[in-house]
């Protein structure tokens, strides 16, 4: 006689949906919990856990050891038109941004050696900066993505770096890093598209599992150098607010202005 669980999935297609499913109604699981949400032994558990992060479906918060809903998962439940709680806190903060220094602002998560963009907010001025949500890009050439390698310790950052990114544009891009690491913020002058500028921060959450950041993007003219003063310190400020509103702080009077 059989000593399986009644409730527990038959198929190999069932149990990975299983584990999938134990993450609805949960931000972050352990193996033992999606061990106990689902019935399946944990070896089992343990062997679709490790395929689901190499797909990038499931990932692993580094200080909890925990796993959350990764972005290929996003990817597709973007077909849904939902929007995670991210998203949600942090667009008016951006929007704010936005309108205050006539920038196009984006929100994005390091994946590997790419940006995906959750979300973006057009600047109010007649001239666009167009990029799809959802869409990837280089990190190593963007502001957003160049704050989010600083955040890594430099083992993983290597990890992720050596014999991807040529010797040469790996000096340049290190020394850039370390600018970020010193100031707080990174910033692009049309390395990533010709004309166009941004600056970008990380988002300081400890509730994420993969580091998230925002930029602020404009048009490179003559007379706006004066946005290099005033921008950085106003997108570490928005990045900070969102961080606050993700990990439930209190947002200071200074925040609220």
């Amino acid at each position: 006689m059989s000593t399986k669980d009644e409730k527990s999935p038959e198929s190999l297609t069932d149990r990975v949906f299983a584990v999938l499913l134990a993450f609805v109604d949960a931000p972050e699981l352990g193996i033992s919990d999606i061990h106990r949400r689902t019935g399946l032994d944990k070896s089992v558990v343990h062997r679709i856990v490790r395929s689901a992060v190499a797909h990038g479906f499931l990932v692993q918060n580094p200080r909890t050891r925990s796993y959350s809903v990764g972005l290929r998962a996003w990817e597709i439940g973007r077909g849904y038109g939902g929007a995670d709680r991210v998203v949600a806190l942090a667009t008016p903060v951006l929007e704010e941004l936005s309108k205050e220094h006539q920038v196009t602002c984006y929100l994005g998560r390091l994946d590997d050696l790419e940006i995906v963009y959750l979300a973006l907010i057009d600047s109010p001025g007649p001239i666009r900066i167009v990029q799809e949500v959802g869409s990837r890009v280089p990190a190593t050439t963007t502001a957003v993505g160049r704050a989010l390698l600083a955040e890594l310790d430099d083992a993983e950052l290597h990890r992720r770096i050596d014999g991807r990114v040529a010797p040469a544009d790996q000096e340049r891009l290190l020394a850039k890093i370390a600018e970020s690491r010193a100031v707080g913020t990174a910033v692009n002058r049309g390395e990533f598209t010709t004309g166009v500028a941004s600056v970008g921060a990380l988002v300081p959450s400890t509730t994420t599992p993969e580091p998230i950041g925002i930029s602020a993007a404009f048009l490179l003219f003559d007379d706006n150098e004066g946005m290099w003063t005033s921008l950085p310190p106003a997108v570490q400020e928005a990045a900070a607010r969102i961080a606050r509103d993700l990990d439930g702080r209190p947002v200071s009077r200074k925040d609220q202005r």
